[in-house]
């Protein structure tokens, strides 16, 4: 089949069909016309024709021209068709062009070492999956014309128990994936293979899926350069309380898995674990530091002597780690927190002083701070709380994404939750450059950590609605920090936490003579004055877990040499979900955590060939009369359902009224004494809370079955849409060449019978 491939016609016009202009396309399309043109002369002229010619019959003669010409024609474009480096990509979003980045790694491959790629994609796939598909197309077709002999692209049409499914199963290990197609108005669970493989030599990498929220062209080409052979630097991920790389931890002795980071990371750089018990070996050319308020005092001196050597490293410090809150720097104030480790137990040695580590670093940073930004673009994710902090364009702070810096200029979106801030020891310090690369938005502000956790039995538990105050202020969350020569940094202020301290003193003192006066005020002085203890408490808590780290003396660690590190103020960017988030896309989310921690890592080991690749993205034109017909019916629906929601609450509002009513009119009974009110209301009570259960679920019923209805309505609205369209797109195409036709044919009979009339006047 591959070899008569190029003999077909449809074949060239597959890449017109994509918005690609190709010489091949251009000279098939040419020599198709040009051949049909000749046909329909001949045909015309059939009637001049003489009987015979040399002895044969004319028409034997021009069927064999005929032949001669098709031959000539298929033969000339089969040899055109090896010619795949004339290609032009005229549509507007430029879905089908490598970026420059792609061209010159192609470039950079060896001639000796072919990269072999096989694609098994299913024909058809669900609606959600049909940009993924036509992407992966495009890139691997754009790649197999582009890559010359260094790359050979074979595309698989793939079904479940065919050939090919076998082949992708025992050979690669690519399994289809079972998704429901919502297709033709019926609901149905179908198997999508989605998986390429790429093979040079014994170098054999998969990607067992693509998910629609993957980079197509990233994918692939950082996967060509690896199988190809590229050299790999190495990434050493520091062993901490966390357990990026996974393991056991030290309480219930619970295996926790490795995270998806390092997988990432493995796809492009050699990934290994360090034990900073240990000085760390000078082959690794960066260091993922990831909570070094876990560490213990050896350890940081010995990623600060790594550091000082002028070697790249990524730090990300939290202040309320999501992923697991008991590791929060508060938390370990003295000997660790008694909830986590209960007497008995075993518990890690002492942590180190964080933050005079990091001051020295050239960074500062509050371990007690968090930051809460009111930004958020999604209004299915509205319940969620300021402190899951957006960032993007629409904030009203346009340094949110640094623009001079490779890094961050083409991001869109990121989400951090519960960060702290980066602030620079000294701004006036030249030796040090200190960078911002994220900020948050302009309605923003800070609270303490006390603020937002309360401890209990179980560890810490999240108040559900802390105080915030707003301040004029942006925060930065992720910063680059370079000098070149020595660095040294000065001792955290210690007279600002006396002052706050006996600022705390004499907020005590006032709120207890608040206490005394306690008859002479309104309610109003006294929420105030409960406030004010509040907020006293949480400067105590916050001192005091400090104390410890405000006593050091001076650094054990090394404090004076080159540094080139970039700081982050959040771990859980990078936990578990962002990556199923960048893989599946849920609700069109589409964040860039990801993006930006393997540019940031990228830019450390001066590797800046993906930086620009991992931020294009395609962008497909859409029906936009369909997308505002399905944005009207999606509002009327949420209108219809918040209606529904509110004759639901309405109506139990009402019952509980009555209820309350006839409880009440029990009470103000004078004939009965207290006990039998007693007996009466709770009998009451009984009888009333089962007819508002009953009438509770018939409320629910109705009102499932009201937005039920409303669903159905939009979605059979919205499919009506489509089909007039695809109608559409079927008639009306033929219309103007069919009118066109009709046009000459009557303008060729009316000169016909003009010609003929003129040849009997003739003849008269």
């Amino acid at each position: 089949g591959r070899l008569v491939a190029p003999l077909s016609v449809f074949t060239p016009f597959w890449d017109f069909s994509k918005g690609v202009l190709t010489f091949s396309g251009l000279l098939t399309f040419v020599s198709v016309a040009g051949f049909f043109l000749y046909l329909n002369t001949l045909m015309a002229s059939r009637r001049h024709w003489p009987r015979e010619a040399d002895g044969y019959p004319m028409w034997s003669h021009h069927t064999v021209r005929a032949v001669a010409l098709a031959v000539a024609l298929v033969a000339a474009n089969a040899v055109v068709a090896r010619v795949t480096f004339l290609r032009l990509d005229v549509t507007a979003e430029r879905l089908s062009s490598l970026s420059d980045e792609t061209r010159r790694l192609l470039a950079a491959l060896p001639d000796d070492r072919t990269v072999f790629i096989q694609a098994f994609l299913s024909p058809v796939v669900p609606e959600p999956f049909v940009q993924a598909r036509s992407n992966l197309i495009g890139i691997l077709e754009e790649i197999d014309a582009q890559g010359g002999t260094k790359v050979e692209v074979l595309i698989l049409d793939t079904e479940p128990f065919t050939d090919a499914a076998v082949s992708a199963r025992e050979k690669f290990g690519i399994q289809p994936r079972a998704m429901r197609d919502l297709g033709g108005g019926q609901s149905s669970i179908v198997e999508v293979f989605l998986g390429v493989a790429f093979t040079a030599g014994a170098e054999q990498q998969v990607i067992p899926f693509f998910d629609r929220g993957l980079s197509t062209e990233y994918e692939i080409v950082r996967t060509i350069r690896v199988v190809a052979g590229s050299e790999r630097k190495r990434v050493g991920v520091v062993d901490t309380m966390v357990k990026i790389f996974g393991g056991q931890t030290l309480v219930g002795n619970q295996q926790l898995p490795q995270w998806s980071v390092v997988n990432e990371l493995r796809k492009q750089y050699e990934v290994v674990e360090v034990d900073a018990e240990y000085p760390i070996p000078p082959d690794i050319d960066a260091i993922l530091v990831a909570l070094p308020s876990s560490m213990q005092t050896d350890q940081l001196t010995n990623v600060a002597a790594y550091i000082r050597q002028g070697r790249p490293a990524m730090i990300l410090v939290d202040p309320l780690p999501a992923v697991n809150p008991t590791l929060s720097p508060t938390e370990w104030v003295g000997d660790g927190n008694p909830f986590t480790y209960p007497p008995g137990s075993p518990r890690p040695g002492p942590r180190g002083n964080v933050r005079q580590w990091i001051r020295d670093l050239g960074v500062d940073w509050e371990p007690t701070r968090i930051v809460w930004d009111s930004y958020n673009p999604h209004p299915e994710l509205s319940h969620m709380p300021f402190e899951v902090v957006f960032l993007g364009a629409g904030n009203e702070n346009e340094a949110t994404f640094n623009p001079d810096v490779d890094v961050t200029k083409d991001l869109q979106e990121l989400v951090f939750l519960y960060p702290g801030f980066l602030l620079p020891v000294d701004d006036d310090d030249t030796d040090v450059e200190f960078e911002p690369l994220l900020r948050s938005g302009v309605v923003s502000g800070q609270s303490g950590y006390f603020t937002l956790v309360q401890q209990s039995f179980f560890g810490p538990r999240m108040v559900s609605d802390p105080r915030r105050q707003q301040d004029e202020l942006d925060y930065i969350l992720a910063a680059r920090v370079r000098s070149a020569g020595p660095v040294s940094s000065d001792e955290p202020p210690t007279e600002s936490v006396e002052t706050e301290a006996d600022d705390t003193e004499v907020d005590d003192t006032e709120a207890d003579d608040t206490e005394v006066d306690e008859t002479e005020v309104d309610d109003t002085e006294v929420d105030e004055t409960a406030a004010a203890e509040e907020t006293a408490d949480e400067e105590t808590q916050d001192e005091e877990s400090q104390e410890g780290e405000d006593d050091t003396p001076e650094s054990p660690w090394a404090t004076e040499g080159p540094l080139n590190l970039v700081v982050v103020a959040d771990i859980d960017f990078i936990s578990e979900q962002f990556f199923q988030i960048r893989e599946v896309a849920p609700g069109n989310l589409n964040f860039d955590n990801v993006t930006f921690f393997l540019n940031a890592m990228d830019s450390l080991l001066e590797d800046d060939s993906f930086i620009g690749l991992r931020s294009r993205r395609a962008r497909h034109r859409t029906l936009e009369r369909v997308e505002a017909r399905t944005a009207e019916f999606v509002e009327q629906r949420t209108l219809d359902e918040q209606q529904a929601e509110e004759e639901a609450e309405q109506a139990l509002t009402d019952a509980q009224n009555r209820l309350n009513e006839r409880v009440a009119e029990v009470q103000n009974r004078t004939d009965i004494d207290a006990q039998a009110k007693q007996i009466m209301a709770r009998n009451l009570e009984e009888v009333e809370n089962r007819v508002l259960s009953v009438q509770s679920a018939n409320i629910e019923r109705e009102k499932d079955t009201k937005n039920r209805a409303s669903l159905e309505r939009m979605e059979t609205q919205i499919r009506q849409i489509q089909n007039n369209i695809k109608t559409y797109a079927i008639l009306l195409p033929p219309v103007p060449v069919f009118a066109w036709g009709v046009w000459i044919f009557v303008r060729r009979r009316r000169r016909e019978r003009e010609g003929a009339a003129a040849a009997r006047r003739l003849r008269a």
